[in-house]
C-alpha cells in the first residue's frame, strides 16, 4: 500500500467524530480502543460516509483521553493505521460580577457547578446554556460579604470535575465613600445597597488635635506650675500623675515637675515658668503622646460627631472605617475651624464668621496678609479682632485673610483671598481702556458696510441707462465746453 491514511477524531457528547485526510477511502471494520489501562474492540456497523464516520460512546462519563488504532480493509486482509488521540478540554471559568461562566466544547455534558469556600462549605449552583453560545454555561453566584478563596467542580455527566479555584470578593459594585455632613456633624458611608449590606457598623474617631472634654476644654499645659493646698505622691511620668488624680474621687487638677505629683481638688493658682518640665492641667487634659479615639456604632452608617465637637474649640479629628473586611479602611480627616465670608466696599472689608461653632467666640482672631510693592511674597501687616477693617491704606495690594482662635491651629487656618478696591478698579480700567475702542471700531466697520451693500442694491436695482456712443461724445464736448468758458469768465 502506498502512503497511509489519517484521521482526525474528536470527541462529542455521546460519541467520538472520525474525519478522513486521504486520497481514498478504504473500509473500516474495527477500531481497536484504549481507555486508561482498558483496551476493547469496536466492530463499525455504520457505513462511512466520503469524508467520515462516528462511532457511540459514553464521553461525557468516560476517560478525558482516548486512543485508537483503526482497522480497514485493504483489498483481501485488514490493515492497520496510525493511532488517533481524542482527547477532552479543560473546564474554562470566569467571574463576571455575581455570575460564574462556565466555557466547554462537550455541549451538554455540564448539568450544574459546586462551590467550595475555606471553611468547606459547599453551595450548589445553577447554570443554564448560552442561548447564542452553546459552549457556555452562566451559574449565578449567592451573595457574599467576605473575601475568600473558592473551590469550583463540576458536574460533568456522572463525574465530578475540578475546574480550580479563585479568589474574589462577589460582592458586585464595591464603593464605599465616607462623606462628613458640616451642618449635622454627621459622617456617613456611602455606597451601593449591596456593599453597604455587607459593610461594618463602627467608626473609629482618633483625636489628633483639640480637646476631648468641654469642662476641660484645652490640652495639658507645659510651663505651668500650680501652688495651693495639694497631696503630694511620686509618679515616673506627667501621663501617670494625671492617671492618678483621674482615678481619685477628689481630684480635679494635677501638676508634674521630674518625679514630683502633685494633686489638687480645688483650681489651683498657676504660674509660668520657662522650665518645659513642669507639666499641668485638668484632670481629662490632653497630652501629646495621648492616643485618644472613640467607636461610634450605627447600623445604618450615619455616625454623629456632636459628642466630639464642640462650639469655640478648634479639633481636627480622624475617622476610621472598616468597610467590608480588615484590607478595605477608609479615612476621612475633619478640621473643625473658623470660616469666613469676606465682602469688601470701597474703603471696608467685612469679615463674617461662616461657621456657626464660631459666631460668638471671645477669643476669635483675624490676620491680614498682603503682597507689597517691594516683594511677591504675603506679609503679616495687621491683627485684628473686629469685623469691619478700614482697608484704604492696603489698596492696590493681593491680600487674604484667615481666622483662628489657639495658635495651635494655624496650619488649620484656611486662607481667604480678596482683591483690594485699587486694585479692583485698575482692572476695571483696563478692561474699559481695551473694551470701548474695540466697540467703537466695530460700530465703524459695521457702519461701512452696511452703507457699501446699500450702494450696491441701489445700483441693481437702477442700472444705467445704455446711451449712444455718438450721444455720449456731443455730451462729453458739451461739458468741457461749458468748463472752459466758466474758467475764462472767472479770468
Amino acid at each position: 500500500m502506498s502512503g497511509k491514511q489519517t484521521y482526525q477524531c474528536s470527541l462529542y457528547p455521546g460519541g467520538v467524530r472520525f474525519t478522513y485526510d486521504g486520497k481514498k477511502q478504504y473500509c473500516v471494520r474495527y477500531l481497536k480502543v484504549t481507555e486508561g489501562e482498558k483496551k476493547h474492540k469496536k466492530t463499525i456497523t455504520q457505513v462511512p460516509n466520503r469524508d467520515s464516520f462516528t462511532i457511540e460512546e459514553d464521553t461525557c462519563n468516560g476517560p478525558a483521553k482516548y486512543d485508537f488504532e483503526i482497522l480497514y480493509v485493504f483489498g483481501w486482509s485488514l490493515s492497520h493505521m496510525q493511532t488517533c488521540q481524542a482527547e477532552r478540554q479543560e473546564i474554562k471559568f470566569a467571574k463576571q460580577n455575581n455570575q460564574l461562566v462556565l466555557e466547554h466544547n462537550m455541549v451538554g455534558c455540564v448539568k450544574n457547578a459546586v462551590i467550595t469556600d475555606k471553611e468547606n462549605i459547599k453551595t450548589r449552583l445553577t447554570c443554564k446554556m448560552d442561548n447564542i453560545n452553546k459552549s457556555k454555561y452562566v451559574c449565578e453566584m449567592p451573595k457574599s460579604c467576605t473575601t475568600q478563596t473558592f473551590r469550583i467542580n463540576v458536574n460533568f455527566g456522572q463525574k465530578s470535575v475540578s475546574a480550580g479555584s479563585f479568589e474574589s470578593n462577589i460582592i458586585a459594585g464595591v464603593s464605599l465613600v465616607l462623606v462628613y455632613h458640616k451642618q449635622s456633624k454627621t459622617v456617613v458611608v456611602e455606597g451601593d445597597q449591596e456593599s453597604l449590606a455587607c459593610a461594618g457598623n463602627i467608626l473609629e474617631i482618633n483625636l489628633v488635635a483639640g480637646t476631648v472634654d468641654k469642662k476641660s476644654g484645652k490640652a495639658c499645659s507645659v510651663g505651668t506650675y500650680y501652688t495651693g493646698e495639694e497631696t503630694k505622691t511620686n509618679t515616673k511620668s506627667s501621663s501617670e500623675c494625671r492617671k492618678k488624680c483621674q482615678d481619685a474621687e477628689d481630684c480635679n487638677y494635677w501638676a508634674f515637675f521630674r518625679s514630683n505629683c502633685e494633686l489638687y481638688k480645688q483650681r489651683p493658682t498657676s504660674g509660668s515658668s520657662n522650665n518645659t518640665e513642669y507639666v499641668s492641667g485638668h484632670k481629662l487634659c490632653t497630652l501629646p503622646e495621648d492616643k485618644i479615639s472613640w467607636d461610634i456604632e450605627n447600623s445604618s452608617k450615619q455616625f454623629s460627631l456632636s459628642p466630639y465637637i464642640y462650639s469655640c474649640k478648634e479639633a481636627v479629628l480622624l475617622a476610621v472605617y472598616e468597610g467590608l473586611d480588615k484590607a478595605d479602611v477608609h479615612k476621612l480627616t475633619i478640621e473643625h475651624t473658623p470660616r469666613m465670608n469676606v465682602t469688601l466696599n470701597e474703603t471696608h472689608m467685612n469679615v463674617v464668621q461662616g461657621n456657626a461653632d464660631f459666631e460668638a467666640c471671645e477669643d476669635l482672631q483675624y490676620e491680614l496678609q498682603c503682597k507689597t510693592s517691594e516683594s511677591d511674597q504675603y506679609k503679616s501687616l495687621l491683627n485684628f479682632t473686629q469685623q469691619a477693617v478700614n482697608m484704604e491704606e492696603y489698596q492696590g495690594m493681593g491680600c487674604r485673610v484667615r481666622a483662628w482662635m489657639d495658635e495651635n491651629f494655624l496650619p488649620q487656618a484656611n486662607f481667604e483671598y480678596i482683591g483690594t478696591a485699587k486694585e479692583d478698579n485698575i482692572g476695571l480700567a483696563l478692561i474699559l481702556g481695551i473694551t470701548v475702542p474695540v466697540v467703537i471700531i466695530s460700530l465703524i466697520m459695521v457702519i461701512c458696510v452696511i452703507v457699501i451693500v446699500r450702494r450696491k442694491n441701489a445700483w441693481e436695482d437702477n442700472p444705467i441707462p445704455d446711451i449712444p456712443m455718438e450721444v455720449r461724445r456731443r455730451e462729453t464736448l458739451r461739458y468741457e465746453n461749458d468748463i472752459d468758458d466758466e474758467y475764462y469768465s472767472v479770468l
